[in-house]
């Protein structure tokens, strides 16, 4: 049994880990890491239409449309469309990068690309494997803090 002192020593230590632990969280919140950023504003998923209108050879990867300007997209050279294209009952602009694989994963879906980019943080760099105007080639993307 628990006499009234040993009760209320068990209380006091309590009180007192307690109280330590609300006053360490609050003199020293956690850090929230920053929302890692490419950049792009703009991208579509190739469907078989598409890759056929832009000629790529099978139906995979992202087409971007755009980058934001002086994003991590822009600083390592990706270029986003520039040439209207009606297709599937709306307006695209093609011509832009295709990415293909990111970090070495193949891309054929939203899937692929949260996969590719789940764990990546802040100054992590990202291999981007693009096809532009038909070349195949790879850019490296430095992650930063979204604005």
């Amino acid at each position: 049994m628990h006499s009234a002192v040993s009760t209320g020593a068990s209380f006091a230590i309590l009180v007192v880990a307690v109280g330590f632990s609300f006053y360490y969280v609050g003199a020293n919140p956690p850090e929230i890491p920053a929302e890692p950023w490419v950049g792009v504003t703009g991208a579509v998923l190739v469907t078989p239409e598409l890759a056929n209108a832009i000629g790529l050879r099978e139906a995979r990867g992202i087409l971007i449309i755009s980058v934001e300007p002086e994003s991590p997209a822009d600083k390592a050279g990706l270029v986003g469309g520039n040439t209207p294209l009606e297709i599937e009952g709306g307006r695209i602009f093609v011509g832009g990068d295709v990415v293909l694989n990111i970090n070495g994963n193949p891309i054929f879906g939203q899937e692929d690309i949260s996969k590719s980019m789940q764990g990546k943080k802040v100054g992590d760099s990202v291999k981007f494997t693009i096809s532009r105007n038909g070349v195949i080639s790879d850019v490296f993307v430095i992650l930063e803090p979204k604005p």
